[in-house]
């Protein structure tokens, strides 16, 4: 425990006997313990230490309100004067629209992901140092328009506002109701010989309210302004032929990018670097790629002159070459 917190590589003694209870005898070897910042060992310590970006997709009826319809809107002049009043017809049975606008916007370069991350078959990956470094710049675009959204949501909070948009709502069905004519009673709720508004006033309000629980979720909100879920690598490197494989599949990304004429990727731009006058070609075969990195992991480079980076160091800052 105390060589745990000491912030320091330490090593603890082995500890040939040691006596759990009567007749139960376990021998502990020697180990190093070191901390958790400390640069990767190895190259699967350091793939393992890094995170898989993928792209975040909410529930498309977020901010967006359905109507549904008491049978289906035939194709036509009928389904196009629907259209005209903003509601969306796919499918037939329910009309859809935003309840809040949400802006097109710009914000977020995507340019980030070629730089930064490397395909793999679990998603595009990159290390900690990157994401640590860099990882504000992971958004993908359009996340200014994104964030306004969740910001005129969050003022229907306010019961004014609320009702405000509550009557406007009630305002677009009253013009559906007429569009519809005089079948409107067999597609929209009725009551009496007009549309049921108390019915849509609450199905108003229930939504709002559940849309304003989700966004004071910070992971939700998160999410869903920056449009990525960033994720640990999963623990799974037990699994040999899971884990080789998903090493593989990097390098076989690193190949792909050396057939490139102009690659954009910083991790290959690197690698590439190191193994200048070492390998003519070392992206050529992955496999044997990723075995000339397990093998010299933690040999020093003479890269510019340089000698006191190992080839683990020189790899991890490869996102500073940007």
């Amino acid at each position: 425990m105390t060589a745990a917190c000491d912030g320091r590589r330490t090593r603890i003694g082995p500890h040939p006997d040691v006596r759990l209870a009567e007749g139960i005898v376990v021998r502990l070897p020697a180990m190093w313990v070191e901390p958790a910042d400390a640069p990767a060992g190895s190259l699967d310590l350091w793939l393992q230490r890094g995170h898989i970006v993928s792209e975040y997709r909410p529930d498309p009826g977020f901010l967006r309100i359905s109507v549904e319809l008491l049978r289906d809107l035939p194709p036509g002049v009928l389904e196009r004067s629907v259209n005209a009043l903003g509601f969306e017809t796919a499918p037939r049975r329910r009309l859809t629209r935003p309840y809040v606008p949400i802006p097109g916007g710009g914000g977020g370069d995507e340019r980030w992901k070629a730089r930064y991350f490397a395909w793999t078959q679990l998603g595009a990956w990159c290390s900690a140092s990157c994401r640590a470094e860099h990882g504000h710049l992971f958004v993908k675009a359009g996340h200014r328009g994104r964030l306004q959204a969740l910001e005129r949501l969050r003022r229907l909070a306010d019961p004014m506002l609320l009702r405000q948009g509550k009557a406007r709502h009630l305002a677009d069905l009253g013009r559906l109701w007429s569009a519809l004519g005089r079948d409107a009673a067999s597609y929209l709720r009725s009551a009496g010989r007009g549309l049921d508004r108390d019915h849509y006033a609450g199905q108003f309000e229930d939504l709002v309210r559940h849309h304003l629980v989700l966004v004071d979720d910070p992971e939700f909100r998160d999410r869903y302004v920056t449009g990525c879920e960033v994720i640990d690598v999963p623990r799974f490197r037990d699994d040999v032929r899971a884990w080789r494989a998903f090493v593989t599949s990097l390098a076989r990304q690193l190949h792909v990018e050396g057939m490139k004429r102009r690659s954009n990727s910083l991790l290959f731009q690197r690698m590439r670097k190191a193994f200048a006058g070492v390998a003519d070609d070392p992206f050529q075969d992955p496999s044997e790629l990723v075995a000339t990195l397990r093998g010299r992991w933690d040999t020093t480079l003479d890269v510019d002159g340089n000698g006191r980076d190992t080839l683990g160091r020189f790899m991890d800052a490869y996102h500073r070459d940007d």
